[in-house]
């Protein structure tokens, strides 16, 4: 499944914020939260919950100073 470049996914995002309607606005607010499981979903063993579980659970160690999170 081909993705957008990052420069694509710009000049959407800039086109729908102009917009200024409500129902645009909560496209852009809520399109990662939507494309997100399904992209890891395609990426099966390479996804960061690929095997999963209680038993083995995911561990991310944020030890680490600074961390950085941007959407």
């Amino acid at each position: 499944m081909p993705l957008a470049t990052n420069p694509t996914i710009n000049r959407v995002f800039t086109a729908l914020s102009r917009v200024q309607t409500p129902k645009a606005l909560a496209t852009i607010n809520t399109s990662p939260a939507t494309a997100r499981p399904h992209m890891w979903a395609q990426a099966v063993i390479d996804s960061p919950l690929h095997g999963v579980s209680a038993a083995t659970p995911l561990v991310i160690d944020v030890d680490a100073g600074l961390v950085n999170y941007h959407w």
